[in-house]
This record gives structure tokens, C-alpha cells and sequence, in this order.
């Protein structure tokens, strides 16, 4: 038997596909005859039976839905729903989701000899647990904040606590930074962070009731 007997033989991909080099200077042998199968979002359904099916259907029902129905209705927990929201519906389905906000009643004390003069409202974003209001700056203030709204928590303070905390004005300790970087004003950001807080609201509310279905649900057993 001579030496070229001993050598095996390629298959047929390999026959077909010569090697090609790669960018990492290896070769592949990948049978290029046939294009890959690549489906559109367009392409992709869910079945409507499914559990994802069954949130869209819920979803685009004219009256909306809430993350506790869909909880009930797909035996997932709340973190599940939101996942396969934000995933499979919203990035792979290109399905638009709006949330709906809490009715926060928006109070308006605007210093109007301030606002003549040009000077921008003074900064405070601050909350009133007692009360239920959130004070944005010396000109407005959220009220009708629910008292669930502050049990939902992250880490040692309400979600809502943490927004206010990441939109505060900050003095960098470094000159640099401060003299030609340090450009954030909360004026600029004001109605945003509005929206923002009746968004968080929504959810902190939303999130504490099924919490607390669940510790029920467990006491009963």
C-alpha cells in the first residue's frame, strides 16, 4: 500500500469548500455553496398559545395590561415578564411598549421675581415620605406619591430615593473637571426626570402588590 492509500478522504463539504483563511490565521472549511439562514425579525411569530404569545395578545389589547396580570396570566414571576418585554417583544419583534405613568399631581410655585431676573430655581430634589411629595427644586414639587411607592427598594433606599440621588448636582473635587467639565444642570433635565418618577412610581406600586399576593399566596398553603 502506498502512501497516498493511507490518506484519508474529505468529505464532501470539504471537498466542495476549499479552506479559506481566517483574520486569526486559521482556515476554514465551512461549506460556503449554501447561504446561511438568516430570518428577518419580520419572519419570526410566536405561536398563540405561547406564553410569549399570550403577553402580546395581552398587550395590544385596548385596554393595556399590567405586569401582575401578565404574571397571573403566564405563571412567571415579575422579572420574567419584564425580561421577555424587553427582549423577545421589544427587540426582536420591533413591538413598541409604553408604560403608563402614575397620576403624581405636579405643583407649580414659581418665584416670579427669580424669573425675571434670570436666575434658574434652586435645586433640592428631595422626599417627603410623610407627606407623600417629592420636591424637585424651589419651584416645583410631586405630590399624591402612594406609600407603597416607597417600599420598593434598592438596596438601603426606595427606588424613587435612588432617582432623585442620580440626578443631584455634584461639585467635582478635581479644578479641571470642574472648571471645563462639569456642564450638568438639573434644569435641563427637569421634565425628563418628571416623566421618570411617574414611570418609577408605576412600577414601584405595581412590583410591592405582587409582592405582596405572593407572601399571601405562601401564608395560605
Amino acid at each position: 500500500m502506498t502512501k497516498s492509500d493511507k490518506t484519508p478522504a474529505r468529505n464532501p463539504v470539504d471537498a466542495k469548500a476549499p479552506a479559506k483563511r481566517r483574520r486569526d490565521g486559521r482556515t476554514s472549511t465551512r461549506d460556503t455553496s449554501k447561504p446561511r439562514d438568516k430570518r428577518s425579525t419580520t419572519q419570526f411569530a410566536l405561536p398563540g398559545e405561547s406564553k410569549l404569545g399570550m403577553i402580546v395578545t395581552m398587550l395590544r389589547s385596548s385596554k393595556g395590561t399590567c405586569i401582575a396580570d401578565l404574571c397571573k396570566a403566564t405563571g412567571w414571576q415579575a422579572h420574567s415578564v419584564r425580561g421577555a418585554i424587553s427582549g423577545a417583544i421589544k427587540k426582536r419583534l420591533k413591538i413598541k411598549i409604553t408604560s403608563a405613568t402614575w397620576p403624581l399631581k405636579r405643583v407649580d410655585l414659581a418665584n416670579k421675581t427669580a424669573k425675571k431676573s434670570g436666575v434658574a430655581p434652586k435645586t433640592i430634589l428631595k422626599a417627603l415620605k410623610d407627606t407623600g411629595a417629592i420636591i424637585l427644586d424651589s419651584d416645583t414639587q410631586l405630590t399624591n406619591v402612594p406609600k407603597e411607592a416607597w417600599s420598593y427598594r434598592l438596596g438601603n433606599r426606595s427606588a424613587l430615593e435612588w432617582v432623585l440621588d442620580q440626578y443631584k448636582e455634584k461639585t467635582p473635587k478635581d479644578p479641571t473637571i470642574r472648571e471645563k467639565f462639569n456642564t450638568y444642570k438639573f434644569a435641563d433635565y427637569k421634565e425628563h426626570v418628571i416623566d421618570l418618577l411617574k414611570r418609577v412610581t408605576r412600577v414601584s406600586v405595581e412590583t410591592q402588590k405582587i409582592i405582596e399576593e405572593m407572601k399571601a399566596a405562601k401564608d395560605a398553603r
